[in-house]
Formats: C-alpha cells, sequence, structure tokens
C-alpha cells in the first residue's frame, strides 16, 4: 500500500471527513484535506501546460503541501458544498469566480492517475431523482408510480387515483438552498425538507404547484424501511423500523425518534441489483434507499451517491462502513476488485 495520499474534496462542517482523516492516517495513508470554503485563502492555483502536459498543481498554503498534476492518488468527492469569496464581489462576480474555479478544478483533476470515490461526471450523472427510477424500473425493481408537475389539475386527479394516499418529496433536497456560491447576504433558513403526506388542506393551495415543477407519489406500505450502502461490490443493509414511531413512518429520517436499526442480509436478486445500479452510473458509492413492502416486495426510492454512512454504523457498529471506504481509498479501489 505504501503511503498512499488520498485526496478528500469536502466541506468545513463534515463529521465523516474528520472521521476518515483519522483512519487513513492509522492506515499509513497520507490524507489531505481540501475545503471547498478554503480556496479562496488557503489554496493557489499553478500549473502550466509544456508539450501537451500539466505540470505545477495547487499549493494549499494552510498545510503547506502541494498538490502535484499528474500525480497517482486516491480522491474522495464527499461534500464540497460552497464556496466563500472576497466580501466585495457582486452576485453575478461571484457566479464567474465560481464557474472559473470549477474549469481550473477540472483541468487538475483531468491531470490525476487516480480512483475516484466517485468522479465528478459519475456524480452528476447519478443526481437526476426522476431518472433513476426510469433505470431503477428498467433494471427490474418496483418503483412507486410518480407525478412531477406544475399542473394543479394533474394533482388533483393524482390524488383522486390513490384514494388520498400521496407524498409530497423535494427532488433536489436541502442542499439545493445553499448551492455553490457562498453565503447569500440574506441567508436561507435552515429548513429540513421532510418527505411528507399530501393533505386536503394542501390540495386548497394546489396554485403553489405553479411556481416550480413538485414531484408526487403513491404512498407505499411498509414493513420497514432498508438503507442499503453499496461500496464497490459489498452492500451494508440496515434495516430500518421506521413505522414503529408516528414521526418516522413517512420519512425515516427524523432522528429525534429512537427506532430499531438493525444489520440484514438482503436477497441476492435485491443485493446484486443495488451494486448493479450504482456501477451503472460509474458510481464507487452509493447509498439506496429501499422500502420492504408488507407482501415481500422491495420498492426503490432513490440512490444518494454522496449519502452519510455514519447515522447507519453509530447504530449498527457491525456495518463497518467506514473501513470499507477507507480500504478502497487506500488501495486506490483494488482492495475488493
Amino acid at each position: 500500500m505504501g503511503n498512499r495520499r488520498v485526496l478528500i474534496l469536502t466541506g468545513r462542517a463534515d463529521r465523516h471527513s474528520d472521521v476518515m482523516v483519522s483512519k487513513l492516517g492509522s492506515m499509513s495513508c497520507e490524507p489531505i484535506r481540501l475545503n471547498a470554503e478554503d480556496l479562496q485563502e488557503c489554496a493557489e492555483f499553478r500549473m502550466e501546460l509544456r508539450d501537451g502536459t500539466w505540470s505545477g498543481g495547487l499549493a494549499l498554503t494552510n498545510s503547506r503541501r502541494f498538490i502535484h498534476a499528474g500525480e497517482t492518488l486516491s480522491i474522495w468527492f464527499r461534500r464540497p458544498f460552497y464556496y466563500e469569496f472576497p466580501a466585495d464581489l457582486q452576485h453575478y462576480e461571484r457566479r464567474f469566480v465560481a464557474a472559473e474555479r470549477e474549469q481550473a478544478l477540472q483541468t487538475l483533476y483531468s491531470s490525476f492517475q487516480c480512483y475516484w470515490m466517485s468522479a465528478p461526471e459519475a456524480l452528476r450523472s447519478a443526481s437526476w431523482k426522476g431518472e433513476q427510477l426510469a433505470r431503477a424500473a428498467r433494471m427490474g425493481f418496483a418503483v412507486p408510480e410518480t407525478l412531477v408537475t406544475t399542473d394543479p389539475g394533474q394533482v388533483d386527479a393524482f390524488y383522486a387515483k390513490h384514494r388520498g394516499q400521496v407524498i409530497v418529496k423535494s427532488m433536489a433536497g436541502a442542499g439545493a438552498m445553499a448551492g455553490r456560491l457562498g453565503p447569500d447576504p440574506v441567508p436561507a433558513p435552515a429548513v429540513r425538507l421532510a418527505t411528507r403526506m399530501l393533505t386536503p388542506d394542501d390540495l386548497r393551495r394546489l396554485d403553489s404547484v405553479k411556481v416550480a415543477p413538485c414531484q408526487f407519489q403513491e404512498y407505499v406500505p411498509k414493513d420497514y424501511e432498508v438503507r442499503a450502502t453499496v461500496v464497490g461490490a459489498d452492500v451494508f443493509a440496515a434495516e430500518i423500523h421506521s413505522q414503529d414511531d408516528e414521526r418516522t413512518r413517512v420519512d425515516f429520517r427524523d432522528f429525534t425518534a429512537d427506532v430499531v436499526y438493525k444489520a440484514t442480509v438482503l436477497p441476492d436478486d435485491v443485493r446484486e441489483r443495488c451494486v448493479e445500479f450504482v456501477r451503472s452510473y460509474g458510481l464507487e458509492y452509493g447509498a439506496v434507499d429501499l422500502i420492504r413492502h408488507p407482501d415481500g416486495r422491495f420498492v426503490f426510492l432513490e440512490v444518494n451517491p454522496t449519502g452519510k454512512f455514519m447515522f447507519v454504523e453509530q447504530r449498527v457498529p457491525e456495518l463497518r462502513i467506514t473501513d470499507a471506504v477507507a480500504d478502497r481509498l487506500a488501495h486506490g479501489g483494488s482492495a475488493h476488485g
């Protein structure tokens, strides 16, 4: 293994990266953490193209490290969420600077001989929730009947068809409020865009769907939910007994509820389909959410290509997801083939 360098692209407030830096350090690796917010003050691009090859790289002035163009390393594209900028830049100037930073970073990335978990182009292709559902159905998963619309009449009809058993669910998630442009002059409120049941009161305010496309799905009954974390060819599956508490019956992500999590082994066909689905995007990692229907089917909800896993591991310590991610980064993906 040697003293392999592992570049972690993330943000300052990322507990997963804190733990991974420590873990990789204990494995005789050299973890290099790059927070997107630090690019302005703590990183200098120094790249030059000669005879078709990039030289130089990125100097990290806060750690006195240098990331060389063309070097061999592993990269964990964790969650580089937003940039910071000089305070006097206007919003349109920030957009321009952000775009130029992306160009420079992609130039540097393209020079590496590296193992990605996962490559930016793979992450982007896996980010479209509607496409995920269609792909999952083609690959043999059961999926909920889904409506994406800005037409109030369609919502009414969908609600009637499913006898009021309909959920409303964000496609982009709360992260879309932050974007990549840094703090807004008027900060967005701290909100959790929970999946919830559509109510009769919502039907009286359906004109609001004209503002932005909204996603509605048939409500799928649950025995329990499953978070299947795919790392390479390995699947770490946890049952989440969300139906044991009113707060988690529709959306298990209310962590104030103390519901049971336990390790499980998925049926072979479901486990293999999860791996195949994640790999179909070129991903090395994916957090797959499933519902176990009372009739025994496993229903696909979505995959998050940079989904959190520590909340699962903390509740089910035998699912050693941190070790699996670190192992692949330390070995350049070759540990498990």
